[in-house]
């Protein structure tokens, strides 16, 4: 008789009728016995056994409270590794709980944490930084001048310097014109470009320099180029009518008159220039006339008094030509033709301590005038007066 066949114990009958024993024994088996990896030259070795404690054998649940203690599950061998791999690799930062704190807390963000840590401390000295380089702009392309714009300053420049010298050198002749420095008044106007000394006003300037120097011809001169460039001005056009008058020029001092009272009859140099005209052909009458025409147009032209007490002294009314040169003074006490002709006036009446008064106001005024000093000079011989080598140095 055959043996009865023997069951092989399987799987099922190792295992215990208990099953948290199965459990209990798994897991002290994985806690005590270390596993070695497969690959162990690619990995780190995993340590051999795990510290138990109350810590690892409790579990927190979201309540916070901790339950029964449980036995540590052994982690499989795959998670294991990828585990230790990925902390290998990248650490991460720890989150840290606190009893009060139930939830993680916001990790900061780079910016703030990077500007608190460029921030610097409270109390600490910092370098004084220059309080100039705040206020000036950063230099720029859009900054920088361009050629075209340099080129424009630079003209701008140069015709304002221009300008300025053209200006220096006019008023320069003014001045010495204002001080009967006649020389130097010709020599200030000559130094101007010559654009400005064919102009009218410098030509008439020029051409009264002259007449005070005595020197007619070239007074006229100046006087006909400045009516050639601008023909209806009436300005200083009773000085050139005396040039005429001096030059006896009758047929052009007429065409002057009728000229001016053309463009100008209620002008008082219209009315001058046509009393010298009518002076000339030696009627005084209506050459009187014209010149209180002149005063009555303009009651402080004392040129037009001073030629009525010209007029006066060739008629040897004597009493009405100083009454006429007085208000020309009135008029303009700078005006030293009216001083010339009240000491003529005295002269004539050989009152001659008295016409020298009135030649020495005459020559304070315009010390350089031939005239002045050549009537000063006879009346010094004749009268003598003790203080005229003090004051006036005569050069004959």
């Amino acid at each position: 008789m055959a043996p009865a066949p023997t069951k092989k114990k399987g799987l099922k009958d190792k295992l215990p009728s208990d099953p948290g024993a199965i459990t209990g024994q798994v897991a002290a088996d994985s806690l005590t016995k270390p596993r070695k990896p497969e690959n162990s030259g690619k990995y780190c070795e995993i340590p051999s056994t795990i510290p138990t404690g109350t810590r690892l054998g409790r579990q927190k649940t979201a309540s916070g409270l901790n339950t029964r203690p449980v036995a540590p599950v052994a982690e499989r061998r795959s998670a294991r590794l990828m585990n230790q791999s990925r902390d290998s690799r990248t650490k991460t930062p720890e989150v840290s709980t606190s009893k009060s704190s139930r939830g993680l807390k916001k990790p900061k963000s780079a910016a703030l944490t990077l500007k608190a840590a460029t921030r610097p401390a409270q109390g600490a000295l910092q370098p004084r930084t220059n309080e100039c380089d705040n206020s000036l702009p950063a230099p720029s392309k859009t900054n920088t001048p361009s050629r075209r714009s340099i080129l424009e300053v630079q003209n701008r420049t140069e015709a304002l310097l221009w300008i300025l010298e053209l200006m220096k050198s006019i008023a320069t002749g003014y001045y010495h014109s204002s001080l009967f420095q006649c020389t130097e008044t010709i020599r200030a106007y000559s130094s101007t470009p010559l654009s400005q000394q064919d102009s009218p006003w410098i030509l008439r300037q020029i051409a009264r320099a002259y007449l005070e120097l005595g020197a007619y011809s070239e007074s006229a001169t100046y006087f006909e180029h400045a009516r050639s460039k601008a023909p209806t001005v009436v300005k200083d056009m009773d000085l050139y009518s005396t040039v005429l008058w001096h030059q006896k020029r009758e047929v052009d001092l007429s065409m002057l008159a009728r000229s001016l009272f053309e463009a100008n009859p209620l002008s008082p140099e219209t009315w001058c220039a046509t009393g010298n005209a009518f002076s000339l052909q030696l009627d005084h009458v209506n050459a009187l006339e014209c010149f209180e025409k002149s005063t009555e147009i303009d009651e402080q032209f004392a040129y037009g008094f001073t030629l009525q007490g010209h007029e006066h002294r060739s008629m040897n009314d004597f009493e009405r030509a100083s009454h006429a040169y007085s208000r020309a003074i009135a008029a303009n006490k700078m005006h030293y033709n009216a001083w010339y002709g009240l000491g003529l006036v005295h002269f004539a009446r050989e009152k001659y301590d008295q016409a020298w008064h009135y030649f020495n106001s005459a020559l304070k005024i315009n010390p350089n005038h031939s005239v002045l000093l050549t009537h000063g000079g006879i009346v010094s011989f004749i009268s003598s007066p003790p203080s005229f080598s003090n004051n006036i140095e005569l050069d004959f």
